[in-house]
């Protein structure tokens, strides 16, 4: 028996070895990269504020200690303090529980934010009567809202105001927002008791503190019972840190026709970061509100010829393309102009897409000094064809600013494809046009197939005509010259779309955009410190010479977050360039977008003589989807009202935190000049 429990008891050791031995191998801790955190902060020492940037690698969880008894989980707080000194520490960890621990010494003085300008300490501003109806809107926070306001995937809370300023947001309470990378359209959505009135109120105000300017704030008014009436207003922020109250305009146009406000920070992005919210309200009109402004005349209405088209060649009748751009980055489909079919002539234009196919043609910055803003213009075609599943025909109307790019976009057919059927059919649509038509207007037409086996559309189009006004022209017509006031066949001198600007002169204000030099030099780079991240001048790659820049954000190479590659012209041309001027700014691109979540960025910055900026910009309004073929993008922009500091051009590749993805972009020819006159 004794030799029985021995030989047990050695044959449990045994097991029990075993047991631990796999344990420690399966639990894969000893196969993940090692976790390393880091942060960095930035510091505003008149009011305390403090911006925390987590800078760890190879983390997905994080428990911060501020060393005032308060702490928080959240990626990137943001955190306000009295004077003192505080030794803030980050735990960061792995989803195998290993972690590593960074430590920071703060001191914080408070030089005048924390003085009211008397020598007293700042004391808030209790908030005025809160409203969430359509009559009188007013989000003050002065109780909590967030159960009467939608969250999807930005999360919403009701806070004390982390950042005191008594001359733009002096208010006790505010709110705070939280954007998670999980969706690119996180937004925050208040359903309202009645329409919003347009007439006596001008548009909308808010203040927003963002921990950095340039950010792109989008407020989107919708009809509840209807998805396809919407109008999208996006205003970039020009302070870091600080607050500012933005200005949202609406036409009286647009008034009783909406009831749900939808609010987007950096919208079509992977952006995760914190934002602070008050006192969304309207403000009233002051001049030209009950009927709309001017609006102009209406334009003539149509007399059955030409002369109020503003399209060149909407008939084809030149039995070619022109006055039609159609070689449009990301196109893979095929445009053709045949006399094969007809409506009243002799050609058509010819769309065809196959299955993942796009086919997109466009007469871009037409009408420029002829359409006005907030006035009705209408788009008419005649159209016939046939479409598979996956298939769909969009048109679509840009109103267009030389300072601001789109200022409205229109999905003609209530935001719905344009049904296609085997006998010709005339469709008729009347819009209205922006806040801002200085640079005209654009027509985009689109055929595109998903990645649905067997899809096709095949589509002829015939007798294009856009007019100011509410008549759709003539059932029939030439259509070969357009109207003599109609901004030329692609935007002519005028430029400013979003691949045809105008034509610079003068001095060059990059230093090394074509990198011959073959390094960066004249380029300020900000990719060393983010894993994923890389630029670099290579010869791979060049439209003309031997070099181009190479920007790559890869999450799979990351350390488990976001990845964004950042490269700058930074503050060109101090004390060259001029306020309230025209420049344009060019480059040549291709590469790739591999998985989902990864996006291309050009911005535009005016700078200050000191921090921040008077004017930020992204070019075509959103991200700028790479070909695998060179193509060369043009942007007319406006510089602020302040470039002590110059002008920044920045580019940015990248990648949310989403499995598989990765851009990898190549530019050239990067260029910044005065437009020419």
């Amino acid at each position: 028996m004794k030799k029985l429990l021995s030989q047990l008891r050695k044959m449990s050791l045994l097991i029990l070895g075993v047991f631990f031995l796999g344990c420690s191998s399966d639990d894969g801790a000893a196969e993940l990269p090692k976790v390393v955190a880091g942060f960095t902060v930035t510091l505003n020492q008149d009011t305390g504020a403090a911006t925390f940037k987590n800078t760890s690698t190879n983390a997905k969880t994080y428990s911060w200690s501020f060393g005032d008894g308060n702490t928080s989980t959240e990626v990137n707080p943001i955190k306000i303090f009295t004077e003192g000194t505080y030794t803030v520490s980050l735990k960061a960890s792995n989803e195998a529980g290993a972690s590593d621990t960074f430590e920071d010494e703060i001191i914080v003085t408070v030089t005048d934010g924390g003085d009211d300008g008397d020598g007293g300490d700042v004391t808030c501003t209790e908030e005025t009567a809160q409203s969430l109806n359509a009559t009188d809107l007013n989000l003050t926070f002065q109780t909590d809202p967030t159960a009467s306001i939608g969250s999807f995937d930005a999360g919403l809370t009701w806070i004390d105001n982390p950042d005191i300023d008594i001359d733009v947001n002096g208010s006790c309470k505010v709110g705070k927002i939280d954007r998670t990378s999980a969706n690119p359209f996180a937004n925050n959505q208040i359903e309202l008791d009645t329409k919003l009135d347009f007439n006596a109120n001008g548009g909308l105000t808010m203040k927003v503190w963002s921990p950095t300017a340039g950010t792109n704030v989008m407020i989107k008014l919708e009809d509840q019972s209807d998805a396809g009436s919407f109008i999208e207003i996006p205003v970039i922020t020009t302070q870091a840190s600080a607050w500012e109250e933005l200005t949202f305009p609406v036409a009286s146009t647009e008034s009783g026709k909406y009831d749900l406000i939808i609010l987007f920070f950096e919208v079509n992005t992977a952006t995760v970061e914190t934002y602070f919210i008050d006192d969304l309200t309207l403000y009233p009109c002051t001049e030209n509100c009950e009927d709309g402004g001017d609006g102009g005349d209406g334009g003539d209405g149509g007399d059955g010829t030409d002369e109020n088209n503003l399209i060149s060649n909407g008939g084809f009748e030149t039995g070619d393309s022109s006055g039609w751009e159609t070689s449009l980055a990301g196109n893979s489909g095929v445009f053709t102009v045949t006399d094969a079919a007809s409506k009243c002539d002799t050609y058509s234009g010819s769309f065809n897409s196959d299955t993942a196919q796009l086919m997109v043609i466009r007469q871009a910055n037409i009408g420029v000094g002829v359409v006005t803003p907030n006035s009705n213009i209408t788009i008419s075609f005649d159209l016939r064809g046939t479409a598979g599943d996956g298939g769909v025909f969009i048109a679509q109307l840009f109103s267009e600013s030389i300072a601001d790019g789109v200022t409205k976009t229109d999905i003609l057919n209530n935001s719905m494809p344009i049904p296609l059927t085997e006998n010709w059919t005339r469709y008729s649509f009347t819009t209205t046009t922006g806040p801002d038509v200085s640079n005209g207007v654009s027509l985009l037409l689109k055929s595109e197939c998903g990645a649905v086996e067997g899809c096709i559309v095949e589509a002829n189009i015939d007798n294009v005509y856009v007019a100011v006004g509410t008549n759709g022209g003539p059932a029939c017509y030439s259509g070969t010259d357009g109207s003599d006031n109609g901004g030329g066949d692609t935007g002519g001198d005028n430029g400013g779309g979003d691949t045809g600007g105008g034509t610079g002169t003068g001095d060059e204000f990059t230093t090394n955009g074509d990198f011959e030099t073959g390094d960066l030099s004249g380029w300020t780079t900000f990719v060393d410190n983010i894993t994923g991240a890389s630029f670099e001048a290579t010869d791979t790659q060049a439209n003309g010479g031997t070099f181009s820049g190479n920007l790559v954000a890869d999450f799979e190479a990351g350390s488990g977050g976001p990845v964004d590659a950042v490269v700058k012209q930074a503050n060109i041309g101090v004390g060259v360039v001029t306020p309230n001027t025209e420049y344009v700014v060019s480059f040549d691109m291709r590469g790739t977008l591999s998985g989902d979540g990864g996006v291309f960025f050009a911005e535009f910055f005016s700078e200050l003589g000191t921090e921040g900026v008077s004017k930020a910009e992204i070019l075509t309004g959103g991200p700028i989807p790479p070909t695998d073929t060179w193509s060369t993008y043009s942007f007319n922009v406006m510089t602020g009202s302040d470039v002590s500091g110059g002008i920044t051009l920045q580019l940015k590749s990248a990648c949310g935190p989403i499995q598989g993805c990765a851009v990898d972009v190549y530019v050239d020819n990067v260029s910044v000049k005065l437009v020419a006159n």
